[in-house]
């Protein structure tokens, strides 16, 4: 009976020890996961990239989105006057625990208050989000390719990075009439 309660008593202080050390930790225990603190904004502005392939998004004002190669940042701005082949958007990186861990994001894109018309479908789209997956510690690249003429639209358009509910990070830019 003695070896009984002996036993009962160490399992009891095992678990305590080791709830103790979660409470402590929390962060670093595998139940809570990756962790996001904030999202820092790298470079804005005008880019250079080329496409490695396309996708269909029906969401999308165009139908499609790209994925990109070889984007290399053309000029630091956050007001220009759009032009057709032009890249614009932000680099980024998140910042969390632990480095490396794969964390779910929304990316979020406002159009200006006219909204884009595609003119293939005559649907107006006034914004666009996409759910995505990015590495905490890793910068990572979100924009916009003006690839035809009924895209460039004056006006505030904006970029949000969003995590559970979370707004992380946005980025305006404006987009000047000829």
């Amino acid at each position: 009976m003695r070896l009984f309660l002996l036993l009962f008593v160490a399992l009891l202080t095992m678990t305590g020890g080791e709830a103790q050390a979660r409470r402590e930790f929390p962060s670093q225990t595998k139940s809570n996961g990756p962790r996001i603190d904030r999202v820092d904004i790298i470079e804005k502005g005008i880019f250079q990239a080329r496409a490695k392939q396309t996708q269909q998004d029906q969401a999308s004002p165009t139908g499609g989105v790209r994925a990109l190669t070889t984007i290399a940042m053309v000029k630091e701005t956050d007001v220009f006057q759009p032009k057709l082949g032009m890249h614009f958007g932000i680099r980024y990186t998140i910042r969390g625990f632990p480095a490396g861990a794969r964390v779910p994001v929304k990316i979020v894109q406002r159009y200006p208050i006219a909204g884009l018309l595609n003119p293939r479908t005559q649907k107006t789209t006034y914004s666009y989000q996409q759910n995505s997956f990015k590495t905490v510690g890793y910068p990572a690249y979100e924009g916009y390719h003006l690839g035809s003429a009924w895209e460039l639209v004056p006006g505030i358009w904006t970029f949000e990075i969003w995590h559970n509910g979370r707004l992380l990070a946005e980025q305006k830019f404006e987009l000047t009439a000829n």
